[in-house]
């Protein structure tokens, strides 16, 4: 297979400062050398998108649903405020040995809360997953490539519209998605998840790289202090199972 990292860095003109569309030199681009080298290390490639042809960049991320970059069999999309790290495993390897044809995780959203009610209502879906980490496989990225522009425009407006337009063009094909483990994006939480950080929603202003290290370097004592079958169990079917149940994410 021919799998691709893909990033979208474009710079939203009239950001609030420490807004969580705020730009961040410095954190963007060490998490485009960090995805960059994720890539080289599980052989694939990576692309980062750095000039917008939309009416805003976070629908960048779906110009893969146009055929852009249509040469690739899997696609893993990352955002600019994601960091793998060395211990990270190689995803790609463990998504072609599973029949499902797109990856997600849910988002960290509590279920109880009125956030989370309100986007699945919007969305129409019982399960919201978030935008900012996915893998898709070419079949299901071409499963909608005829039809996103619409559902586009049904959520330009919303508070969170790539991820709602997401959200709803899958609602119908859940039975091609898998929930993945928390492990690969804890968005929101910088201690719990094991191979990333993800520092969405945060305050860019208070991002330090001296901070992000020691946040990393913890996540990696972990890592060394497991079994390899624990490292294997945490992004299994059934690992995320029993996740689900015990934090009751569904």
């Amino acid at each position: 297979m021919k799998n691709l990292v893909l990033q979208v860095t474009v710079k939203l003109q009239n950001a609030p400062k420490g807004s969580m569309f705020s730009y961040s030199d410095e954190m963007y681009n060490l998490s485009n050398l960090k995805c960059k080298e994720y890539a080289d290390r599980v052989g694939a490639d990576y692309y980062c998108i750095t000039e917008s042809t939309m009416n805003h960049p976070c629908w960048d991320r779906c110009r893969i649903f146009d055929g852009e970059f249509g040469e690739y069999d899997q696609i893993l999309y990352v955002d600019s405020d994601y960091f793998f790290h060395e211990l990270s495993p190689n995803l790609f390897e463990w998504t072609e040995m599973q029949p499902e044809l797109a990856f997600m995780t849910l988002d960290s959203a509590d279920p109880e809360s009125n956030t989370y009610k309100v986007n699945c209502k919007k969305s129409m879906t019982t399960r919201y997953f978030n935008s900012g980490f996915f893998l898709y496989k070419r079949e299901f990225i071409n499963k909608f490539r005829h039809v996103w522009r619409d559902v586009m425009n049904k959520y330009i407006d919303s508070q969170y519209p790539d991820q709602d337009a997401i959200n709803f063009l899958i609602k119908d094909h859940l039975e091609y998605v898998r929930p993945m483990s928390k492990h690969w994006n804890g968005c929101m939480s910088v201690v719990y998840p094991l191979y990333s950080v993800h520092y969405a929603g945060l305050r860019k202003n208070e991002w330090t790289v001296e901070k992000h290290n020691e946040r990393i370097q913890e996540k990696k004592e972990r890592i060394l202090e497991m079994t390899l079958e624990e490292i294997e169990q945490s992004h299994s079917k059934e690992y995320t199972e029993r996740l689900v149940q015990t934090n009751k994410l569904f």
